[in-house]
């Protein structure tokens, strides 16, 4: 059996940090990309060509990081409420 300790207003607390840094995440990135799309409206050629796939490739990735946070951040809440309802549970099993 496993012993552990755990704090879950805590557990929460870092739930809502990982969600707020994906959304300061996310205003970063669209403002990056509202200048890049700015850029592409005005650069043509090779360069700008092999530029736009290295883009397509950033949307990607960045998609990826920014779907992962959300599930790091929903994950993290659940855990939170998880172990704060045990240990209620736990505690109710002993009131008088």
């Amino acid at each position: 059996m496993s012993v552990f300790h755990v704090d879950p207003a805590e557990v929460a607390r870092c739930s809502a940090m990982v969600r707020a840094s994906a959304e300061t995440l996310r205003a970063e990135v669209q403002a990056m990309m509202a200048h890049i799309s700015a850029l592409e409206a005005s650069w043509s050629g090779v360069a700008s060509n092999q530029f736009n796939s290295v883009a397509v490739q950033w949307r990607a990735t960045q998609a990826h990081v920014e779907q992962s946070l959300d599930d790091i951040g929903a994950q993290l809440a659940i855990a939170a409420t998880t172990y704060a309802d045990a240990e209620a549970q736990s505690s109710a099993l002993f009131a008088r």
